[in-house]
């Protein structure tokens, strides 16, 4: 807080830099075709209709795929949770995405921008954070891919690096809390990112923890038990904890959808070439892609360039001796530089090939998301060695003669709302629909809910929510009733409060809710439960919320035990 009090200039800049870099989306109406923003959207707008509804955790969106889907279990939830709060506050779904592209974008420079400045001075962290922000695969993540989650990830890796320098450099119990809250928030965002954001801050905390020591093996042990290195691995656990609710279902419920049943979803065609490398040819279209931008994923010249610029001044660091170079910043960013270059090439492919975990990564280059963070960093310390303001301003001008010229979205589109609050389709894509149902498209859209299929007798509609509804029967002869809803673990069925076996396996009614009804005045309830599972998953949770608050209460004693 010290730093942010400062640098008050600095502050503004990031303001204007990240001002600028979502500009486009601002200045234009609607929103640019990209292959992610209408399932963003979608799934902002449905979690927003399922809070009005009296939903939380949101777990089910009834308006998703004609027949409602359980994708709120396996969607991104901070991002979700934040745009649908927007729309409370009267904004519109497409203005709720921009925002948080906005804060996503200024949050993860400011936050990168603190941490840089633990290292350089205010002139180099600012223009390391102006080159984070203007990234080409930043650009290409927001304005090519649409991947608001991945954007808003960038919130938590900074975070985390200062929560870790603070707590293992300075002996500061702040730095306890942030990684704590910082791991929490990131696994809510996009668990995948907190995975793959392990590739850096794990590293950056041994290489913190190792200080002057040679590394030995002996080192290493010494390293990875001592106090400081089981205190901050119970922090991320704590923080991991906390959001249970969400990872437990994610991990264990994703076999009920067709995603779950891939033998490995890893692409064999996503690792880095060196076209991708040293290119910085940006396709308007290709072949397979005309509406929106070519997806053609670069890892920029300026970036490539640094890598090596920043490999021989570590060099030549090396060569005049100049103390250590292992303690050097600069060190440990080249060598997590060319760790990442490799597991993003086709050396590495056999990797994600042969395990499906690390398949789940789905695309090598996704890893870039990662590496942005690296060339900023080797820009600010390479900068600060030089003390030239000179060098500074062609930095700027070269990453400005670069980079702006592809901020910009492509065929933007003003779209219905109404298409956001329901979706005969799953706008994600087929392979998340429930493995119970074909394609969703392909069922008759219905204006009511619940129909009898056998039988002669009457429905009165009682209410009908995002997942609970309540019919009043009065059934003439035994009924089959249907309720144009896609099964999933969790939907029950009652009459006059007693338990009703549900069927969802008629080929007439794939994978939809039938049920019956003997003959007579009924009151039948129906409604998505928490299962077992899920339930675990909210005890976790609320074990892990409440060992967080004990653990601010005994902030002192962690403190003292901590230094």
């Amino acid at each position: 807080m010290k730093i942010l009090r400062s640098d008050l200039a600095a502050l503004l800049c990031i303001l204007l830099f990240s001002a600028l870099f979502v500009s486009d989306l601002f200045i234009s109406k609607g929103l640019p075709t990209t292959f992610d923003n209408p399932f963003h959207t979608t799934n902002i707008t449905q979690f927003f209709l399922a809070i009005k509804d009296g939903d939380f955790p949101v777990r089910w969106s009834d308006g998703f795929g004609n027949y409602g889907l359980p994708i709120p279990i396996v969607a991104h939830q901070l991002t979700s949770y934040l745009g649908a709060l927007q729309l409370f506050l009267g904004m519109t779904p497409e203005i709720s995405l921009k925002i948080l592209y906005f804060l996503g974008v200024f949050f993860s420079a400011l936050f990168f921008y603190i941490f840089m400045r633990l290292y350089v001075q205010r002139v180099y962290a600012l223009v390391s954070t102006f080159m984070l922000t203007f990234s080409s695969y930043r650009i290409f993540d927001v304005y090519v891919r649409g991947a608001l989650p991945e954007v808003f990830s960038g919130i938590f890796l900074p975070t985390i690096l200062i929560g870790s320098f603070l707590y293992i450099k300075k002996q500061k119990i702040a730095g306890f809390y942030l990684v704590m809250i910082s791991v929490f928030l990131l696994a809510l965002n996009h668990p995948m990112m907190l995975f793959l954001y392990s590739f850096i801050f794990v590293p950056y905390i041994i290489w913190l923890l190792l200080a002057d020591e040679k590394i030995t093996i002996s080192t290493l042990l010494k390293t990875f038990t001592s106090r400081k290195a089981v205190i901050l691995v119970f922090s991320g656990c704590v923080g991991v904890m906390m959001a249970s609710f969400y990872l437990i279902p994610l991990t264990k419920e994703i076999k009920y959808f067709y995603f779950g049943h891939l033998d490995n979803p890893f692409n064999k065609n996503s690792f880095l070439s060196l076209a991708n490398i040293f290119s910085n040819t940006w396709p308007y279209f290709t072949d397979k892609e005309i509406s929106p931008r070519g997806h053609v994923v670069l890892l920029g010249l300026v970036e490539s360039f640094l890598v090596l610029f920043g490999a021989i001044i570590l060099i030549i660091e090396k060569f005049k001796k100049k103390g250590k170079i292992g303690t050097s910043l600069l060190f440990f960013a080249i060598l997590e530089c060319f760790f990442l270059l490799f597991i993003m090439s086709p050396f590495a492919s056999t990797l994600f090939t042969s395990n499906k975990f690390l398949g789940n990564i789905q695309f090598q280059w996704r890893i870039l998301s990662v590496f942005i963070f690296i060339p900023p960093i080797i820009l600010g310390y390479s900068l600060s060695k030089f003390h030239k303001n000179s060098f500074v301003i062609v930095a700027i001008v070269v990453i400005s003669f670069i980079s702006f010229p592809q901020i910009y979205g492509k065929n933007y589109q003003v779209i219905n709302e109404g298409v956001y609050y329901f979706t005969p389709y799953n706008v994600h894509s087929i392979m998340m629909n429930t493995i119970w149902t074909g394609k969703t498209e392909e069922y008759p859209v219905r204006g009511n809910k619940s129909d009898i299929i056998d039988g002669k007798g009457k429905i009165d509609q009682l209410f009908v929510l995002n997942s609970k509804r309540a019919y009043q029967i009065d059934a003439k002869t035994p009924l089959r009733l249907v309720d144009y809803t896609f099964y999933f673990p969790g939907w029950q069925v009652s009459v006059d409060g007693s338990p009703s076996d549900i069927e969802f396996q008629d080929p007439q009614f794939r994978g939809v809710i039938t049920y019956h009804v003997p003959q007579g005045k009924h009151k039948v309830l129906i409604e998505f439960k928490e299962t077992k599972l899920r339930l675990f998953a909210d005890i976790i949770s609320m074990v892990g919320l409440m060992l967080f608050i004990m653990l601010l209460f005994l902030k002192n004693k962690i403190n003292r035990f901590i230094s």
